[in-house]
């Protein structure tokens, strides 16, 4: 049955005389993870994945998902009147050729909130259809009443790493260099940044305003002779607000960055931007006083030095402790008679974890399944809708952990009851899964290649002990892991289908996860 705020937006549409409204899942800093704040999607459709986009006309409404989401998107989209569209299957048009398909047939307006889409892509849509009718936080009040309000937390500091300095240093180099290409002055060149987590090492501060990633709402505006911080003054402590100015940053509320970008290029700066990571609301600004950059920050963030390194692997031997405890007590709680359930086994872990020193919280929401719901790659346990441990069976873990020495990203699959208890095909099969799996990681974790070497031109390795078997797995098959930051890290990435994959080189002190799959649906899944 269509919800009421499915039903209230094509109402305003028919209203307002748009034709469609598009949204994502996404937030003013284009973040994967997003807080209640900016979840539309799934106040409009109910999927709860954190990859999407949602198009609603006045009478029909789809979702796009990648292969991760198919089966809970199938699942969580039942009923809703959503069609979902399997984004990536064979005969299924992505959500720009969906679009101008249909514009050709009659012209649409097409409503976006510039905030929730980088320039680059919202540059698409309007090559796409007629007319792009920009909206904002007041037309989406019209179908969500009670919306959650933007909550923020305190803030503190990581102190392993580079000195703030010297990251500014390191990063005005570079300004200095693009400001020459572009030939632009040197003093009237602004880097502007909104990604939180490029904020979040720039300046050594944590927060944790969105769940699991330890980052604080935010931008920066970094020229070569003066620097900006946004941010709620009000959750930075005064001492960490003194070492802020005193690196030379001047603090601004953090609603006030589209301002300070106004006055500056008002006054004949040039803002300079990665074009796909930063909200289409700079496109408010003249247009020649934009340049577009790659990852300018963002490259910087994903080299790691040694001090990161040391705490990175720290961090991961205590999540292995940690593991090895929780695993253990669920095993010992099975074999007695107790029937486990998939969010039981999430919080052991999480106990686990939290006994480890220097803990801070997981990095994402521990995935714990068995069975069938092994085979969905991004499966959360919900209480009293969750699978039982019924032993034999096997368990897939998928979590990580924030400590303050570093970030892990692990996925285990353990045996729950006796191995002679398992049915000897099914035994068999799962064996044969498991090595293919095993020998993938092996095979890319042990790769020796060439300085230049992209994540594309290797991904080959780990599918190919899996396509051995006749199946394959959909999803990348590695990303960067952010240091006390983002579990997934950009840009980074090792994967045949994904077009920064192609165009960042992997270098030393980068840090990947390496997590190829099998996932048999309706029967279980191996990562």
């Amino acid at each position: 049955m269509m919800n009421c705020a499915l039903r209230d937006l094509q109402e305003t549409l028919t209203r307002s005389k748009l034709d469609a409204y598009l949204t994502v899942v996404a937030d003013s800093h284009l973040s994967e993870y997003i807080a209640p704040h900016f979840e539309i999607v799934r106040h409009l459709s109910g999927f709860t994945g954190t990859n999407a986009n949602l198009l609603v006309t006045p009478t029909q409404a789809w979702l796009w998902t990648d292969s991760r989401y198919w089966e809970q998107a199938r699942i969580e989209l039942d009923g809703s009147g959503v069609i979902l569209m399997r984004w990536g299957e064979d005969g299924v048009s992505d959500p720009l050729t969906f679009l101008e398909n249909v514009n050709q047939k009659s012209p649409i307006t097409l409503a976006l909130n510039p905030a929730l889409f980088s320039i680059g892509n919202y540059q698409k849509f309007e090559n796409k259809v007629s007319r792009v009718k920009p909206i904002d936080e007041a037309f989406e009040a019209l179908f969500w009443e009670n919306r959650p309000p933007l909550v923020f937390h305190d803030i503190w500091e990581v102190t392993i790493g580079e000195a703030v300095e010297v990251k500014l240093n390191r990063l005005k180099a570079k300004l200095r260099a693009w400001a020459k290409d572009e030939n632009i002055a040197p003093d009237c060149a602004i880097l502007a940044s909104l990604r939180l987590d490029d904020v979040a090492w720039l300046t050594n501060l944590r927060g944790s305003d969105i769940a699991y990633n330890p980052v604080f709402y935010s931008g920066i505006l970094i020229g070569t002779n003066q620097q900006h911080l946004f941010i709620n003054e009000e959750k930075l402590p005064l001492a960490l607000k003194e070492k802020a100015i005193g690196a030379g940053f001047e603090i601004h509320p953090y609603e006030a960055f589209d301002c300070v970008a106004q006055k500056l290029t008002d006054s004949g700066h040039t803002i300079l931007a990665d074009f796909d990571e930063i909200n289409a609301k700079l496109l408010s600004l003249p247009r020649e006083n934009l340049r577009s950059v790659k990852w300018p920050i963002a490259l910087l963030k994903a080299i790691k030095c040694e001090a990161e390194i040391k705490g990175m692997k720290k961090a991961l031997a205590l999540d292995a402790l940690a593991q090895k405890e929780a695993i253990a007590e669920i095993r010992k709680r099975s074999a007695s008679g107790e029937i486990l359930t998939e969010s039981q086994c999430a919080q052991i872990l999480h106990d686990a974890h939290a006994k480890q020193p220097e803990f801070i919280t997981e990095s994402f929401a521990t995935s714990a399944a068995t069975g069938p719901n092994a085979a969905l790659p991004h499966y959360e346990p919900i209480p009293g809708k969750d699978a039982k441990l019924i032993a034999p069976c096997l368990l897939l873990i998928d979590s990580g952990a924030h400590y303050s020495c570093g970030t892990t990203d692990t996925t285990r699959v353990y045996t729950i009851g006796e191995i002679e208890d398992f049915d000897s095909d099914e035994l068999q099969a799962i064996r044969d899964d498991y090595t293919a799996v095993f020998k993938g990681l092996t095979a890319l974790s042990e790769a020796s290649f060439e300085k230049g070497t992209c994540g594309a031109d290797i991904d080959y390795l780990a599918h190919e002990p899996i396509r051995a078997l006749g199946i394959d797995y959909g999803h990348g098959t590695g990303h960067g892991v952010g240091f006390i930051l983002n579990v997934h890290e950009s840009p980074p990435t090792i994967s045949s289908n994904r077009r920064k994959s192609a165009e960042v080189a992997l270098e030393p002190g980068m840090i990947h996860s390496i997590e190829p799959g099998i996932y048999r649906e309706g029967i279980r899944g191996i990562r």
